[in-house]
């Protein structure tokens, strides 16, 4: 299979890396593409609501919710990488 842009920068920091992590980057990859696409579904149907409500969800609620999602991947990789030794 091919690589996924999340393998290759993994493999930057840590040239050696475990298929099981391997395994976390491809899933990770798709998760993330999973959020990034219903984040634009979101912010697409705003274009026909209020200007106020496009405001609010295109200039702080997404990227709210974008830190969030990164903040808790965080979280999840360090327990990861601890149950897993990677």
């Amino acid at each position: 299979m091919k690589e996924t842009i999340i393998q290759k920068f993994a493999k930057l920091t840590e040239p050696d890396i475990k298929p099981k992590a391997l395994d976390y980057t491809r899933k990770l990859t798709y998760i993330w593409a999973l959020f990034t696409f219903c984040n634009f579904l979101i912010s697409l149907v705003t274009v026909f609501l209020p200007e106020k409500i496009w405001a609010v969800y295109n200039g702080c609620i997404s990227y709210l919710l974008v830190g969030s999602f990164f903040a808790i991947e965080y979280i999840v990789r360090i327990k990861f990488k601890r149950k897993y030794d990677c």
